[in-house]
């Protein structure tokens, strides 16, 4: 990331430093220092706020900390002349600092500080701190999503930071050396380790600190919030990072050595005692468990309760206090870094009317009790956060939406006061005590449930037009929340968030008739202001088909989709529909049309789209896709060509899906040598894809390997190398299929022996594993993966399991390898030549062949030369197989 940092120059390096302050310093920042087209601007700080009170100078000059820093000296001095009454100022360089020129700078702005007795702050930071604060902000995904198009790196890593990084810190954590020794040598002979203990008792810091001192033992440490996980299958398919991309848990910990940490977890250690392992360890904890061997956390001990209590505050706690402390909360953990922080604000006595008159209670009332109290008094500086969770309905929120709807600081406000759990990148969790208090005690003022809905409404409309991931991921996960709001309120932005959620369980009358909303839209003159309500009919339209396809039926589906698209004609035939919009409505009921089969009336409607947009290359792709489906590949190929052929498209990150996907449909439906022209552009496009969305590299990878895996194994190579392709997993079953298609080929394009060969394999294994529904097709070729890892009996299961009329030619080739696997060749034998019966084409002849050869010679039967020679003189001359195959003759006929 450093590295980076360092390419950015001039204007650009500006754009990224203003990205970076805000992330720094939250507030309202006026952008002075560069033009709208990122030309410098003279006489004028590069950015301010709080009425220049706080100041940012950026700049990537290669000398920047050379000698005795003339440059930051300048700036500083240029800062203060034209602000006097500056408090903050921050200098950043792209340029990375010496150990010694680090300390120059320190040095720097301490002296800087004495001088100018208005300014508070200096920091000059350069390349290192600079990556350094973006790394630990990684889970901060709208601050990655400013990012990624000046660092190519920061998305995968934000992506690999989501599961893999994510350890909670405890800056306040009290060791326990009993506890911490019982769980290191349990670790030490056991491959699994339980803590239990209510909540808030400790149980996730002890697992944090346990992964702290592990951390050189193992090549990963995966920390999972899981709550919402039933069974370990599910782990073969977690949901991580900032596009909802999907990773293989279970195929990771067989075959890394992975410290797994399933925190608050329902999975039980007789699930975990039935999985695959390896070399990895797997940490649970949980409320309850049954486990004999699980470390039950109780209170702390008196003393360590105390300096616990007392951590940071100036006096000692009064013994008085303390006494009714222990009698209240005794040593639980959670509470007393509650009473702490209490402590730290409002003084000992606060703490001591926190716990008065508490004890008559048991145990369960006195923490809850105590709870309320705390957040009673934390209320007043707390009085939109604590609204805020009232307001969600639950005690696991976005942290985006916290910052949409309360203030950028939300989240460490509620961390400041011991009140979150330990949560995952982009989720936040209230403690259950806490939650619960909240629930008790906290009432939304009404003003306060508006400003809510208002600034998620702002955000929704300010958002929609771009669609962002964000936007999806809150309405996905937020979804109760939102029907509710729209129940209350049948705003244009709560319609389109919750058609955006797509949720199965939404009512369709909840949604309501788009029909009716398309027709007020187009009788207003004028659309300004009015595109969220445009978007909301289409995402309506989409959302109803999708919901009525996932629980009625494609019949219930259709017609739903045939009635509703009125809607979109409507919009599609108001004069007031004009522009960027208009081009969306034609594009949508395009692609509704195509969903309807209608074909011919599709492809018109895109056409119409290009003849007056040539370079709309989201129409253009579209268009491909049905002239490949209508069996005109060589138009498809052309407007594939015309697509790849833009600089936008190749350029634009934002079109960076339609480059991936116009790629693949190339792939599959062009030449060999219309694949290798695009090699460069292949591979190039797919090095992006860390930051796009990686289904659709999948498929470009599946599309180029399933053609290209024995004429171009190198390309197929070279593609996965370009991106962090192992143990991701599609999310669909068709995606799934591609993926593990693709591995298999990867596999059979290298040398056996190549150590990749196996791990390519049991790739495509796992992925094979989790499609839901595989058909006839897709269990043969699974069964193939299986025999190429030797698994024959896993093999001949897979090819059992489909149906005797589903038994063609293929199936009984890997038939015939499983038998012959088995040690069966009589068997082998029969299956062989019925394959060889039924073949229809004589390009497939020569495998078979091949294969009854093994099995004859395994048989020992003297004619087996007979079908290698055969097969042979199948193939053209110049046949890369045919190659092969006699290589495999001429060692057959020498003498053993």
């Amino acid at each position: 990331m450093i590295d980076e940092i360092g390419l950015l120059t001039g204007g650009r390096f500006e754009q990224f430093g203003y990205a970076v302050l805000r992330n720094l310093q939250p507030g309202e920042w006026v952008e002075r220092g560069t033009t709208v087209e990122g030309a410098p601007r003279g006489y004028t700080v590069d950015t301010s706020a709080a009425g220049a009170t706080l100041v940012g100078e950026t700049s990537s000059e290669l000398n920047y900390f050379d000698g005795d820093l003339e440059k930051p000296t300048k700036d500083l001095a240029h800062v203060i002349k034209l602000h006097p009454d500056v408090k903050r100022i921050w200098l950043l360089s792209s340029r990375e600092a010496s150990a010694g020129e680090t300390t120059a700078c320190a040095n720097l702005a301490t002296e800087f500080i004495k001088a100018h007795g208005t300014v508070d702050r200096v920091e000059i930071l350069d390349a290192r701190r600079i990556a350094e604060h973006i790394f630990e902000n990684l889970d901060s995904e709208r601050f990655v999503n400013t990012l990624v198009h000046y660092l190519p790196s920061v998305g995968r890593l934000a992506d690999e930071n989501a599961f893999s990084h994510r350890v909670p810190r405890y800056s306040g954590y009290l060791a326990r050396p009993s506890e911490e020794k019982k769980a290191l040598e349990r670790l030490s002979s056991a491959s699994q380790l339980v803590i239990a203990g209510i909540s808030g008792i400790g149980k996730s810091a002890l697992a944090a600190r346990l992964a702290e001192i592990l951390r050189g033992e193992f090549d990963i440490i995966i920390w999972i919030d899981a709550r919402d996980l039933h069974d370990v299958s599910q782990l073969s398919d977690i949901e991580i990072g900032r596009h909802g991309n999907h990773q293989n848990i279970s195929s990771l910990i067989r075959r890394y050595k992975c410290l797994l940490i399933l925190d608050d977890a329902e999975i039980t250690s007789q699930q975990v005692a039935t999985m695959d392992l390896g070399r990895s360890k797997v940490v649970l904890t949980c409320q309850t468990t049954s486990d004999p061997n699980a470390i039950v956390l109780g209170d702390l001990d008196a003393g360590s309760a105390r300096t616990l209590l007392e951590a940071g505050v100036p006096q000692p706690c009064p013994d008085k206090t303390f006494q009714r402390v222990w009698a209240n909360v005794g040593g639980h953990p959670l509470l007393l870094v509650a009473l702490n922080r209490l402590a730290q604000v409002e003084g000992w006595e606060a703490v001591d009317d926190c716990c008065e008159d508490a004890v008559d209670s048991v145990e369960d009332e006195r923490h809850n009790k105590v709870c309320q109290r705390i957040l009673l008094r934390h209320q007043a500086a707390l009085a939109q956060e604590l609204a805020f969770i009232k307001w969600c309905g639950t005690s696991r929120f976005d942290a985006e939406l916290a910052e949409i709807c309360v203030s950028s600081r939300a989240v460490k406000n509620l961390q400041k006061r011991a009140f979150l759990s330990a949560t995952s990148a982009g989720d936040v969790r209230v403690h259950d005590i806490v939650y619960k208090s909240i629930q008790s005690v906290i009432h939304v003022l009404a003003a306060q449930a508006e400003s809510f809905c208002r600034r998620l409404e702002h955000f929704i409309y300010s958002e929609g037009d771009r669609e962002e991931v964000i936007l999806r991921r809150i309405a996905y996960l937020h979804a109760p929340l939102l029907r509710q709001l729209l129940r209350e309120n049948r705003s244009a932005s709560f319609v389109y968030a919750v058609a955006l959620a797509r949720s199965g369980n939404t009512p369709l009358e909840l949604i309501g008739d788009p029909i009716p909303t398309a027709q007020d839209i187009a009788a207003r003159g004028d659309w300004s202001g009015r595109e969220i309500e445009v978007r909301s009919v289409i995402e309506a339209v989409e959302a109803l088909y999708t919901i009525a396809s996932a629980n009625e039926g494609a019949a219930s589906a259709r017609k739903s989709l045939e009635k509703n698209i009125r809607a979109l004609e409507i919009l599609h035939s108001s004069p007031s529909a004009r522009g960027e919009l208009l081009v969306d409505i034609k594009h949508h009921y395009a692609k509704m049309l195509e969903r309807l089969g209608k074909l011919k009336e599709a492809e018109a409607e895109f056409r119409a789209i290009l003849d007056e947009h040539p370079k709309f290359a989201a129409g253009r792709l579209q268009l491909a896709r049905i002239l490949a489906k209508t069996k005109r590949n060589k138009e498809a190929l052309e407007e594939c060509k015309l697509i790849l052929g833009q600089d936008e498209v190749i350029a634009e990150p934002s079109l960076a899906a339609i480059l991936l996907e116009a790629l693949r449909l190339m792939s599959s439906i062009g030449s060999l040598d219309d694949v290798k022209s695009y090699e460069p552009l292949i591979v190039s496009a797919l090095a992006k894809a860390r930051d796009i969305d990686k289904s659709i590299s999948f498929r470009l990878i599946a599309a180029v390997a399933q053609k290209m895996w024995y004429t171009m194994p190198e390309l197929v190579l070279r593609m996965f190398g370009t991106i962090e392709w192992r143990d991701s997993v599609p999310t669909s079953d068709q995606e799934r299929f591609d993926w593990a298609q693709a591995h298999k080929q990867a596999a059979k394009a290298i040398y056996v022996r190549d150590l990749r060969f196996r791990e390519f394999l049991a790739a495509a294994v796992d992925v094979y594993e989790l499609i839901e529904a595989p058909n006839a097709y897709q269990r043969v070729q699974y069964a193939e993966a299986l025999i190429l890892l030797e698994r024959f009996g896993d093999a001949n299961a897979q090819l059992e399991s489909v149906g005797e009329p589903h038994r063609e030619a293929f199936w009984w080739q890997r038939k015939a390898q499983a038998l012959l696997g088995l040690g069966e060749a009589g068997l082998a034998l029969v299956a062989i030549n019925k394959a060889l019966g039924m073949i229809k084409e004589q390009k497939y002849k020569a495998p078979l062949l091949h294969v009854r050869y093994l099995v004859k010679k395994a048989l020992s039967d003297t004619s087996a030369r007979d079908d290698l020679e055969e097969a042979i003189m199948s193939l053209s001359v110049d046949d890369k197989y045919r190659k092969q195959l006699e290589e495999e003759l001429a060692g057959a006929a020498q003498p053993s």
